[in-house]
Order: structure tokens, then C-alpha cells, then sequence
């Protein structure tokens, strides 16, 4: 073995264990530096390709696979924005770099990926019995508790570890049932049977059902593949795995009816199952059909990178989902996201190059003389493949780096030949020119990408250090600063928003403490974090949602409503977590108070009766018994303050009738008032401390009140149509800061 090629397999296998290790959630920069250990080697395997004699088989099928991910990576620059392109571009070359390094490589890399991927598995499993007796499950890399049943090993998401284990479990199956070496095959016996119990462990159904469909197809292939051996176990082997099939597909519901009361034992309510747990789809159904419709936008080529997200929002059916429900950034469907965000073209690309490795694969199996491993890792890397892409209906799982590469690691396999040859020309020497050439340029654009995204996650960590170590206004603004750098980096919008909330946070501390120049300067730290969030992603919701409250603060009063508009117009689905008519109908109020202290009481109203509006249409949204007591509060506040408006125009009104109507009009003047008294006394508890006006007004109200009882007038009954015509602002109010 050449030096090159020494440092090419310690480098890939580096970086595959780091990528598999950290690349566990969707922090993408996390795992910035495995990706760029990755891409090194797979530079240098490209260059090797321009100059090498030697030529591996099948290049056309690499060149083709390539060029097919380098769609994606067009329409996610055509389609943006940056801070929605970036992500995906990331784990696009991810995948296309992992995939060179395998078919670019002999057996040895394949075998030394298969040794790191043991290590992972088995730290994974440890990890899981860990989360698992303790009780209480936690996020490994972010170190924030999670609900008791989160056993995830090394990821975020308990999905996703059980999709990582159905990937690699069928390489230790292969291994255990048709390796060599005794020790290998128990060891990788004792490593199979702890994954099996991380995966139960994990509480992901569709990780249980991936896993037995995954094993029927493996079962399939290793059959076939025996009998194309003439081995002496077909037999055997055919009735063995008749019987484990069908216990498998047996089994399965009963295993995920159990799973299901699993995880409502660990609900939210923290209630025991006392009846049969329903087995639902999570809202899952619900979102495919939202993705659905939203292809049919842009059929073609997509609406763009990881558009669902905010595109569902417009579609959402609050008859079939809650609002409490947590708007969708994923589909839970893999094929359906790319038919969202990529369009028939996506989907079609993936499907074409699924079934060719899956052909390829198979067709080299079963009839090339490969050797004693090879065989074993095809075998492993089909089952494995099936396993993936059965979850993949159910979730979201190409979009965490570490599912992402094993998935590439089962095609490299699957589309690598053991066999290399000296290249004759013509269309043998186009195959490997191109393989190298794509191989410098996705391995050099991976680089580009990953190391600002690793310099991104770095400052994140030190920014969080620095919050951690917070005593002075100075500290804050410094970390503040730290987390400006990491977005700016990373082109992220998410840590842009934590900075804007951070900052928020702080000039709401600084209010209490009556230091409005600082609260001034965290607001307007504030605004900049979420304009340069909108920058990198103009649909990213806390940032619609979080600029026009902090234009409030700031005193911006045409951009808060602006922004509060856009809110409410593009967020609806989204008002029980950022709650945007809430904020806005509060903007709204603030304006009233605003109108109120310049002596325009025409304007407070309309600003009251737009603040009922906003506030009730929440009210609407969520249902009544949404209604917290602060939003109770907001609403009670601004209904005293429009019954007090309105009280005193009915009184003006009235006033105007009793003395200047011509014929006189006693009852209707003895109608109005009585109006008035209705809205003065559903007003008192809000106004009568607050205005000094209310006091007065009720006290000649109740002497005019005497006079028509004095005299025995009979009050004219006014309609609701009378009434709204009174209490119009364009009717008027006496704009001086007293009425009588």
C-alpha cells in the first residue's frame, strides 16, 4: 500500500467516524470538520484518477450519480435563499464525497469503514442503555434534558438513531452469518444483538417496521445468493428465514402497538395507559397531503431548498390539524420533500439512481467473481439500503449528515467493482478523467462549504461560553457580537434569531431597571440580528415574527405595523407559539395609548378597535379556552377603553339631541344616555383610575339621568345599526383633554 493511499483510508475512515458521531441533528456545523477530513482524501483520489493508468469499472455510473446530485446543488442556488440553500448544497456534497471515496477505493477502505462504523454502533449502544437506566434521556451533544423515553444514543432525534442502526445492522448480520474468523462473527453476534435492543430502546416505530422490512429483503438476497453458490445450507436457510419473515411481519404490530404505549405511558399529561393506545400517524398524513398540494405550485423543477416549511404554512387545515401542533419543517417523507423542494426532476434523478445501484448491485452479486468480502458488504449494504429508504416514508432522515453518508457509503458499495485495469482509451479514459475531475470539484466545493460552517459552530460554542459568563452590560453586547459572527459565517439565520431574542431579553431586563438608553441599544441589536436573519432566509417565521415587536420597542411605529401585517398575513398557523396576533393587537393597544396622550381620542379608538380585532381573531384561531391570562387581560383592557369611547360619544350625542333638536327629542336623548351609563360601567374597572375624564363625565351623566326619571321621560329604544352609527369615529370626539 502506497503512502497516498495509506493517508487516503486513515482520512476517510477520520472523517466518517467523526461525520457518524457528530452529524446526529441538524446542526450541520457540528460536523464541519469530519467533512472536511472527507473531502482531503477525496481530492487526492481525484487527482490520482487525472494521472493514473488504472481505471476502476462502472465510472459511468459514478459520473451519472454525480451529476445527478449536482441538480440539487443547482436548483438549491436557482431557487434560495442562501440560509435555506446552504444546508442542503452542505449535505448534497456530503453524500456525493462519501460516495467517490467508496467507488474511487479498493476493499480496504470499505473494510476499514465497516471497523469505525462497529466502534460507532457499539458507543451508540452503550450510550443507549445508559439513557435507558437512568430515566431520564438527554441530548448528548447539546446536554438539554428530553422526555424520559428519548433514547437516542448519539443523535437528536430518535428516528434518525434508529435509522442509523437499521443502515449498519445488516453489514453484522452478513458478517456473523458469512464471515470468516470466529471471534469477528460473536463479536459482531454480541454488537447485533445490542443494536436490536437500542432499537426497541429507541421507541421509533418506524425504525421497528424498516427493520423487518430491511431484514425480509436481506433474507431475500442472501438466499438467492447461497443458491447461486450451490451452497449446502440453501435449504436450511430458505425455511429458516420463511419462519423469521413471517414471525417478523407478525410481530411488527404487536411491537409497535407496545411502542405506542410506550411513549403515551411518557406523554406530556405523564399519565398510565388505561385503555388501548391508539396507533396514529403523528399528523404525519396531514403533512404529505400539504406536500402535495404544494408541489402542484411548481411541479417541474420545486419551489426551492426546504421550501415546505414555510410554504405549508398557507395550506395548513386547522379541521384536521391543532394549532399547539408544531408547524412542520419536514414533510416526514423524504420523496415528498424533494417533490416539494425539487420538483418532479428531483424525485425522478433519485429514483433512477436508487434502481441502478440497487440492478447494479444485485446483478454484480450474483454473477461476479468478487471475492470473500465483497459479497458479504453487498449483501450488509442492501439490506441496510432498504431499511433507510423504507424509513425515509415515514421521516426525515437524509436531512442528518450521519444517515446521510451511510446511505452513500450502501451505493459506493453497491456501485464499486473490486476489479481495476489499465485503461485502454476512448471511453474508459473519458470515464476516469470525468471521476476525477467531479471528484476534485465535490470534494473542493465540500471544503468551501464546511470549513466556514465549522467556523460557525466554533464561535456558537464560544458565544455560548460567554453568555455563560455574563455579569456586565459589556459581557452581553461582547457575546452578542460572537453570535453575530457565527450567523454571519454560517449564513444561518437560527443563530440570528437566538441573538435577537437574547438581546430582547436583555433590553427588557434594562427596562425594568428604568435604564431606557440601554434597553434602546439591546433593541437595536435586536433589530440587526433579525434583519440579517430575514437577509439569509426572508420566510424564516421568529424573524417575521420578532422584528415588528422589537420596532415596537424602538418606537418605529409604521414598520411595527408593517411587520406586525406580514405576521399575521404569513404566520396564522403558527399563532399558539409566536403568536403574532397577540403581539400585533398589543401594538395596536400601545398605538390607542399613544393617540390618547396626544389628544386624539378619534385615532385611540380605531387603534382599541383594530387592537379587539387582532386579539379576538386569536381568540378565533386557538378557540376559547386558549386564552391565557395575559392574552385575558390585553383583551378586558382594550374592551374598557372602546366601551369608554364609545360612552362618550353616545353621552356627547345624547347631550347634543336633548338640547339641539328641533323638534325636541327627549326619549331618544334619554335612550343614549343610557347607553352611555352601559359603556361607563363596563369601563370602570380599566379607566376610571387611569383618566380623570371618566369621573366627571359619570357624575353629569347620572344629574341628566335624574332629570328624565325626575320628569317621568320614556326612553326610546335605539338598534344595534343606530348605535354603530354614533360610535363611528368618523362621527367625531372632542379632541380637548376634557368633555364637560
Amino acid at each position: 500500500m502506497s503512502k497516498m493511499l495509506f493517508l487516503v483510508y486513515v482520512l476517510v475512515s477520520l472523517g466518517f467516524a467523526v461525520i457518524a458521531v457528530t452529524g446526529g441533528d441538524h446542526v450541520i456545523g457540528r460536523a464541519g470538520f469530519g467533512l472536511v477530513l472527507l473531502a482531503l482524501p477525496v481530492f487526492l483520489l481525484g487527482l490520482n484518477n487525472l494521472f493514473s493508468s488504472k481505471v476502476r469499472e462502472r465510472t459511468w455510473l459514478s459520473v451519472i450519480t454525480v451529476l445527478g446530485g449536482g441538480y440539487f446543488i443547482w436548483r438549491a442556488l436557482a431557487g434560495g435563499p442562501i440560509g435555506l440553500a446552504l444546508p442542503d448544497i452542505t449535505l448534497v456534497l456530503a453524500i456525493l464525497v462519501t460516495y467517490q471515496a467508496v467507488t474511487m477505493s479498493g476493499m480496504g477502505l470499505k473494510k476499514a469503514i465497516i471497523v469505525v462504523l462497529a466502534i460507532v454502533c457499539a458507543a451508540n449502544v452503550g450510550i443507549a442503555v445508559v439513557q435507558a437506566l437512568s430515566g431520564s434521556g438527554y441530548d448528548f451533544w447539546e446536554g438539554s434534558a428530553k422526555e424520559a423515553s428519548a433514547v437516542t444514543g448519539f443523535f437528536g432525534h430518535y428516528n434518525a438513531f434508529a435509522s442509523f442502526l437499521n443502515g449498519a445492522i445488516f453489514f453484522f448480520l452478513s458478517v456473523a452469518l458469512l464471515g470468516k474468523g470466529k471471534i469477528v462473527r460473536i463479536g459482531c453476534v454480541l454488537l447485533v444483538v445490542g443494536m436490536l435492543v437500542a432499537l426497541h430502546l429507541s421507541g421509533s416505530r418506524g425504525g421497528w417496521i424498516s427493520f423487518v422490512i430491511g431484514g425480509v429483503a436481506w433474507l431475500i438476497v442472501i438466499n438467492i445468493w447461497l443458491v447461486q453458490q450451490k451452497s449446502k445450507w440453501v435449504g436450511v436457510s430458505i425455511i429458516a428465514s420463511f419462519g423469521l419473515g413471517v414471525s417478523g411481519v407478525l410481530t411488527s404490530v404487536l411491537v409497535v402497538q407496545k411502542l405506542s404505549e410506550k411513549r403515551a405511558e411518557h406523554s406530556d399529561e405523564g399519565l398510565p395507559v388505561e385503555q388501548d393506545v391508539i396507533v396514529d400517524d403523528g399528523g404525519r398524513l396531514d403533512f404529505q397531503q400539504m406536500a402535495i398540494e404544494v408541489f402542484q405550485d411548481e411541479p417541474v423543477l420545486g419551489n426551492g431548498p426546504r421550501a415546505f416549511s414555510y410554504v405549508s404554512l398557507q395550506k395548513w387545515d386547522p379541521s384536521e390539524l391543532l394549532f399547539s401542533n408544531r408547524p412542520p419543517e419536514w414533510v416526514h417523507n423524504e420523496y415528498l420533500q424533494a417533490l416539494t423542494d425539487y420538483g418532479a426532476v428531483g424525485l425522478v434523478i433519485i429514483l433512477i439512481v436508487l434502481l441502478l445501484h440497487g440492478i447494479l448491485g444485485c446483478y454484480s452479486l450474483f454473477t461476479e467473481s468478487n471475492g470473500d468480502v465483497d459479497p458479504i458488504f453487498k449483501i450488509g449494504a442492501l439490506g441496510g439500503l432498504v431499511a433507510v429508504l423504507c424509513q425515509c416514508l415515514f421521516s426525515f432522515l437524509m436531512h442528518f449528515p450521519s444517515c446521510a453518508i451511510l446511505c452513500a457509503f450502501h451505493l459506493g458499495i453497491l456501485a464499486s467493482s473490486p476489479r481495476a485495469f489499465r485503461s485502454k482509451g476512448g471511453f474508459e479514459m473519458a470515464g476516469k478523467v470525468s471521476t476525477g475531475v467531479l471528484g476534485i470539484a465535490t470534494s473542493g466545493s465540500l471544503i468551501l462549504v464546511a470549513v466556514p460552517l465549522f467556523q460557525s459552530f466554533r464561535l456558537s460554542l464560544k458565544a455560548n461560553q460567554a453568555l455563560a459568563n455574563v455579569v456586565t452590560a459589556g459581557d452581553a453586547f461582547h457575546a452578542l457580537e460572537i453570535l453575530d459572527e457565527a450567523g454571519t459565517a454560517g449564513r444561518d439565520p437560527k443563530i440570528f434569531e437566538v441573538a435577537g431574542r437574547l438581546a430582547m431579553t436583555n433590553a427588557a431586563v434594562s427596562m425594568e431597571n428604568k435604564d431606557r438608553e440601554l434597553a434602546k441599544r439591546f433593541n437595536e441589536r435586536a433589530r440587526i440580528a433579525f434583519e440579517k436573519a430575514l437577509k439569509y432566509n426572508p420566510h424564516f417565521s421568529p424573524a417575521i415574527a420578532g422584528l415588528p415587536r422589537v420596532n415596537d420597542a424602538l418606537g418605529n411605529a409604521l414598520e411595527a405595523e408593517k411587520g406586525h401585517e406580514k405576521a399575521m398575513a404569513t404566520l396564522w398557523a403558527r399563532e399558539f407559539r409566536l403568536k403574532p396576533h397577540y403581539y400585533a393587537a398589543k401594538s395596536a393597544m400601545m398605538g390607542g395609548y399613544r393617540a390618547m396622550v396626544g389628544q386624539d381620542d378619534v385615532m385611540a379608538l380605531q387603534h382599541f378597535r383594530k387592537a379587539l380585532e387582532r386579539i379576538s381573531k386569536r381568540r378565533e384561531l386557538l378557540e376559547r379556552h386558549w386564552e391565557r391570562p395575559d392574552e385575558k387581560s390585553l383583551r378586558m383592557e382594550v374592551e374598557g377603553w372602546i366601551a369608554f369611547h364609545e360612552a362618550r360619544m353616545l353621552f356627547r350625542k345624547g347631550d347634543d339631541v336633548w338640547k339641539n333638536a328641533r323638534p325636541r327629542n327627549p326619549g331618544l336623548a334619554y335612550g343614549l344616555m343610557l347607553e352611555a351609563q352601559k359603556r361607563y360601567r363596563a369601563s370602570e374597572k380599566v379607566v376610571r383610575d387611569k383618566d380623570s375624564r371618566w369621573g366627571r363625565q359619570v357624575e353629569q351623566l347620572e344629574v341628566n339621568l335624574k332629570l328624565f326619571v325626575t320628569v317621568r321621560e320614556r326612553p326610546a329604544k335605539l338598534t344595534e345599526e343606530q348605535i354603530a352609527k354614533i360610535v363611528t369615529p368618523e362621527a367625531g370626539l372632542d379632541s380637548g383633554p376634557s368633555n364637560r
